[in-house]
Protein backbone atom coordinates (compact mmCIF):
# COMPACT_ATOMS: atom_id res chain seq x y z
CA UNK A 1 0.00 0.00 0.00
CA UNK A 2 0.87 3.20 -0.64
CA UNK A 3 2.75 4.89 2.37
CA UNK A 4 0.82 8.35 1.50
CA UNK A 5 -2.42 6.50 1.58
CA UNK A 6 -1.93 4.76 4.94
CA UNK A 7 -2.96 7.57 7.07
CA UNK A 8 -6.66 7.55 5.20
CA UNK A 9 -6.72 4.04 6.39
CA UNK A 10 -7.74 5.05 10.26
CA UNK A 11 -9.97 7.47 9.33
CA UNK A 12 -11.67 5.63 6.85
CA UNK A 13 -12.40 2.39 9.40
CA UNK A 14 -13.44 4.77 11.83
CA UNK A 15 -16.29 6.13 9.82
CA UNK A 16 -17.28 2.88 8.15
CA UNK A 17 -19.53 1.86 10.93
CA UNK A 18 -23.06 1.03 10.01
CA UNK A 19 -25.55 3.44 9.93
CA UNK A 20 -29.03 3.38 9.87
CA UNK A 21 -29.96 2.99 6.09
CA UNK A 22 -32.34 2.06 4.09
CA UNK A 23 -29.18 -0.01 1.79
CA UNK A 24 -25.47 -1.20 2.19
CA UNK A 25 -22.83 1.29 1.27
CA UNK A 26 -19.09 -0.09 1.15
CA UNK A 27 -15.98 2.23 -0.33
CA UNK A 28 -15.28 5.12 -0.99
CA UNK A 29 -18.68 6.63 -0.46
CA UNK A 30 -18.41 6.52 3.31
CA UNK A 31 -15.08 9.03 3.08
CA UNK A 32 -16.27 12.06 5.75
CA UNK A 33 -16.27 15.12 3.57
CA UNK A 34 -13.72 16.50 5.74
CA UNK A 35 -10.96 13.88 4.23
CA UNK A 36 -12.53 14.44 1.08
CA UNK A 37 -11.97 18.39 1.26
CA UNK A 38 -8.08 17.67 2.51
CA UNK A 39 -7.62 15.89 -0.64
CA UNK A 40 -9.23 17.33 -2.96
CA UNK A 41 -5.98 19.72 -3.00
CA UNK A 42 -3.81 17.32 -3.82
CA UNK A 43 -3.22 14.97 -6.83
CA UNK A 44 -3.31 11.71 -5.51
CA UNK A 45 -5.20 8.41 -6.08
CA UNK A 46 -6.75 8.85 -3.41
CA UNK A 47 -8.57 12.16 -4.85
CA UNK A 48 -8.85 10.31 -8.20
CA UNK A 49 -10.88 7.19 -6.43
CA UNK A 50 -13.17 9.49 -4.64
CA UNK A 51 -13.99 11.58 -7.24
CA UNK A 52 -14.88 8.65 -9.44
CA UNK A 53 -16.88 6.93 -6.79
CA UNK A 54 -19.07 10.11 -6.88
CA UNK A 55 -19.30 9.85 -10.53
CA UNK A 56 -20.07 6.58 -10.56
CA UNK A 57 -22.88 7.15 -7.60
CA UNK A 58 -24.38 9.50 -9.33
CA UNK A 59 -24.12 7.81 -13.21
CA UNK A 60 -25.33 4.22 -11.38
CA UNK A 61 -28.83 6.55 -10.07
CA UNK A 62 -29.49 7.23 -13.85
CA UNK A 63 -29.50 3.52 -14.26
CA UNK A 64 -32.05 2.42 -11.80
CA UNK A 65 -34.64 5.49 -10.65
CA UNK A 66 -37.45 5.63 -12.81
CA UNK A 67 -38.54 8.17 -14.75
CA UNK A 68 -35.62 8.81 -16.22
CA UNK A 69 -33.98 10.99 -13.47
CA UNK A 70 -30.46 12.12 -15.16
CA UNK A 71 -28.56 14.04 -12.30
CA UNK A 72 -25.48 14.51 -14.33
CA UNK A 73 -27.10 15.54 -17.60
CA UNK A 74 -26.01 18.79 -18.76
CA UNK A 75 -22.98 18.83 -15.99
CA UNK A 76 -19.83 18.91 -16.62
CA UNK A 77 -17.19 16.57 -14.15
CA UNK A 78 -15.69 19.72 -12.85
CA UNK A 79 -19.23 21.16 -11.87
CA UNK A 80 -20.28 18.41 -10.00
CA UNK A 81 -17.00 17.73 -7.94
CA UNK A 82 -17.25 21.43 -6.89
CA UNK A 83 -20.68 20.90 -5.87
CA UNK A 84 -19.58 18.49 -3.78
CA UNK A 85 -17.02 20.35 -2.81
CA UNK A 86 -19.11 23.20 -1.59
CA UNK A 87 -21.65 20.77 0.46
CA UNK A 88 -18.33 18.82 2.35
CA UNK A 89 -17.25 22.14 3.32
CA UNK A 90 -20.35 22.79 5.40
CA UNK A 91 -20.41 19.35 6.83
CA UNK A 92 -17.00 17.82 6.90
CA UNK A 93 -18.53 14.66 9.05
CA UNK A 94 -20.70 13.76 6.64
CA UNK A 95 -19.53 10.76 4.27
CA UNK A 96 -19.48 11.75 0.81
CA UNK A 97 -22.41 9.19 -0.34
CA UNK A 98 -24.46 12.05 1.10
CA UNK A 99 -22.83 14.49 -0.39
CA UNK A 100 -23.77 12.79 -3.70
CA UNK A 101 -27.37 11.62 -2.56
CA UNK A 102 -27.81 16.09 -1.89
CA UNK A 103 -26.73 16.68 -5.52
CA UNK A 104 -29.14 14.15 -6.83
CA UNK A 105 -32.09 15.85 -4.49
CA UNK A 106 -30.72 18.98 -5.60
CA UNK A 107 -31.12 17.90 -9.25
CA UNK A 108 -35.26 16.71 -8.72
CA UNK A 109 -36.20 20.07 -7.83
Amino acid sequence: MNRRMLWLVPMLLAFSAPGVRAYTATGMGLMPCGVWTLIRGTETPPKMEAQQWVAGYLSGIRFVREKGADPLKGKSHDSVMVWIDDYCRTTPNSPIMDAANAFYREYLR
